[in-house]
């Protein structure tokens, strides 16, 4: 399909078993692809993705959801090549941290204060010994984080399990 498909512009793969070579073919065939559901793609690895993202110029809108092989490396490269992005789903991608969109959040100290806020928030719940009351800090900074501004072009992200793991 791929081989022969040079003007697709749509495409959706989600949880189809397709092989690195697929992946490959898509890459270096469909270049006029602005709408791409990848989630749930066995073998799509950060060498798959990154490859997809430098092929695909046009991507506008992408869904790259539960993929457990994607880290911070895929995601960088996909932020980094796909400049009309707009629309982006990563849900379920639990080895990637806060790295990649830093360079795309438009209030980066607000952004960085709210961080160190919640950290602090969850310390102090993890810290408090047994028969107190932990009371919860911070509680209206996790709402916060889920409304950051962005720069440039992507206005709509999706990552479902926010954390901020230290790696």
């Amino acid at each position: 399909m791929a081989k022969s498909c040079h003007s697709l512009q749509h495409l959706g793969l989600r949880q189809c078993a397709a092989s690195k070579l697929t992946l490959s073919t898509l890459a270096d065939k469909c270049h006029l692809v602005s709408w791409l559901n990848i989630a749930g793609i066995d073998n799509l690895t950060d060498s798959e993705l990154g490859r997809l993202a430098e092929n695909m110029p046009l991507l506008r809108e992408i869904d790259a959801s539960w993929n457990s092989s994607l880290s911070d490396t895929g995601i960088s490269a996909l932020l980094r090549c796909c400049n009309k992005l707009k629309k982006v789903v990563l849900c379920g991608l639990k080895l990637i941290t806060s790295q990649p969109f830093l360079g795309i959040i438009g209030d980066l100290k607000r952004w960085q204060l709210l961080e160190e806020l919640w950290w602090y928030g969850k310390r102090r719940q993890t810290s408090s010994s047994q028969g107190k009351v932990a009371l919860k800090t911070c509680d209206s900074v996790s709402s916060e984080l889920q409304e950051w501004q962005f720069s440039g072009q992507l206005r709509n992200i999706s990552y479902l399990d926010i954390n901020f793991d230290i790696v």
